[in-house]
């Protein structure tokens, strides 16, 4: 492949670099791919003093990710700027080394989505040990929990691919807080004005933009009332919410639903309130029409947004098959448990396993969606972006071939749009589409709201699912 022009440049950077020179051929080959992938990785290597030790780390096939230990050790409440520097600087140097060992295919997608969903829950923790430290230290401990006889502590839920374990590499992570129960701490303030400041302090932690970049992206939108609703909710109140106010899109949003920290006593609490909200007991016939009207409203904005580029919510994207999986999830899970689980992989192998698709069609699904979420690592790791977009730019397509190997631009367009349209064939034989159009424009808030994720939306009340 002819690299153009800006290639070209980057290439003949590297190779007048010193410590490029002073690798052998195999490092110098895979330097030059990662480099030439990734702007964002180039970046961070150039940082790096000792290339030859950055490699060996690359190249580890385990390596822990928690050893942001050795600095946590030597936070101190006053010292916030640390906390913020010390969780970036942990968090690019792991990124980084994802983003090499899938540029290289040292990692698959899967191995992938499960480190970077792992280090989420490592950073939310930590941040949260802090975060509570910090407000303890002004407003006092929280009253016992009743479920565990220990301080309460604030319960992070997390959402879709994140609950999932199936994060990508570049990924905002969707988040609910809760607390087992009110009452006030030590100080006299509030179990909810205690742990809303305590979830604002632990959302400026990763989510704030320094010098060193983020930690991750936090989207709180799915909580009770969207982005209108209290930052936090206590268990009664969250029970009450989804018995009188839980929406359809809400059950579809709780089927990955993960809760990250608290004791466990105290998170099994919460599944206890959050899963018969999700599953019924019974094969659940009526959500098959909410599905099937919520499908044909998807195709309607798929044509209207011109989402071609979009290998995510576009035609034959990855969001088509995460839904295939929903449905299942929604309509049978109450009966077959295994359908219970919260990541597509394993949904699409309780699928076939339990006969409920021909198992052809599986394999498609399976091998289109791991190919699509690989091509989606490979997108965002050009500039450590949350976009699926295609980008159209000669030089960032050039990327993506030297990162996926193949043949040329035409080749890796070729192969896309063979996926997209297997998964889109699929897709449209989900469910018959019995509605006619202007019978569904009743739910095109509520459709809108699923695409463009505001939950905060006011939703048409038929999409409620029977409490």
């Amino acid at each position: 492949m002819r690299l153009a022009k800006g290639l070209v440049k980057e290439q003949e950077r590297l190779h007048s670099e010193p410590r490029y020179l002073s690798l052998d051929l195999e490092q110098k080959a895979d330097v030059e791919r990662m480099v030439l992938a990734s702007p964002w990785l180039a970046d961070w290597l150039r940082q790096q003093d000792h290339w030859p030790d950055t490699l060996t780390f690359f190249y580890q096939d385990n390596v822990q990710l928690d050893d942001i230990e050795h600095q946590v050790e030597h936070w101190r409440i006053d010292d916030e700027p640390l906390v913020m520097r010390d969780l970036r600087v942990w968090r690019n140097r792991h990124m980084a080394r994802f983003m090499a060992r899938d540029i290289l295919k040292l990692n698959n997608v899967q191995q992938t989505a499960q480190s970077v969903s792992d280090l989420a829950d490592i950073a939310l923790k930590n941040a949260l040990d802090w975060s509570m430290a910090y407000w303890q230290a002004k407003d006092g401990r929280p009253a016992l929990c009743p479920f565990s006889n220990t301080p309460q502590q604030l319960i992070v839920i997390a959402m879709g691919k994140h609950g999932a374990q199936e994060l990508n590499l570049s990924s905002d992570i969707d988040l609910i807080f809760a607390f087992p129960q009110a009452g006030q701490t030590e100080n006299g303030l509030t179990h909810e004005e205690f742990f809303i400041r305590v979830g604002r302090k632990l959302i400026q932690l990763l989510d704030s933009r320094t010098a060193e970049g983020f930690v991750f992206r936090v989207d709180m939108r799915l909580r009770p009332w969207g982005q209108s609703g209290a930052l936090v909710s206590n268990f009664k109140a969250l029970q009450r919410y989804y018995l009188q106010q839980g929406r359809f899109w809400e059950r579809f949003a709780m089927v990955k639903a993960r809760l990250v920290t608290g004791s466990a006593e105290a998170q099994q609490a919460l599944y206890d309130i959050l899963q018969p909200f999700v599953y019924r007991r019974y094969v659940d016939f009526q959500a098959v029409g909410a599905l099937r009207e919520l499908k044909s409203k998807i195709q309607t904005e798929v044509r209207r947004q011109n989402l071609d580029r979009n290998i995510k919510l576009g035609a034959g994207g990855i969001r088509e098959v995460e839904f295939i999986a929903q449905v299942f999830q929604l309509i049978r899970g109450g009966q077959d448990e295994e359908l219970q689980a919260r990541g597509t992989w394993p949904i699409l192998d309780s699928l076939k396993t339990l006969e409920l698709l021909p198992a052809d069609v599986v394999d498609e699904l399976n091998e289109s969606y791991l190919y699509l979420r690989d091509l989606e690592h490979r997108i965002q790791a050009i500039r450590d972006e949350q976009t699926q977009v295609m980008p159209i730019d000669e030089i960032d397509l050039q990327r993506l071939v030297i990162s996926t190997e193949s043949d040329d631009v035409e080749s890796l367009l070729a192969q896309l749009e063979s996926v997209r349209s297997r998964v889109n064939h699929h897709f449209s034989f989900l469910i018959s589409d019995q509605e006619e159009p202007q019978q569904l424009e009743k739910l095109k808030c509520y459709t809108q709201a699923w695409v463009d994720h505001d939950v905060s939306s006011e939703l048409d009340e038929s999409l409620s699912g029977p409490s």
